[in-house]
């Protein structure tokens, strides 16, 4: 009975170690990819500001 309680609680806590690996990794792999869209969103508004002034 100690022995399976034993594995049990050593599985959720590997399970809680690649969750916790996991996130980190999306983070950095996601982390650019917000610096990218902020300055497409940035250039986006740029354009359409040139575009307003042009046509006035």
């Amino acid at each position: 009975m100690d022995i399976i309680l034993l594995f049990v609680v050593g599985f959720v806590g590997v399970l809680i170690i690649i969750m916790g690996i996991a996130s980190l990794v999306i983070r950095r792999v996601t982390g650019p990819n917000r610096d990218l869209q902020k300055r497409v969103r940035y250039l986006e508004n740029e354009v359409e500001k040139l575009n307003r002034t042009k046509t006035d």
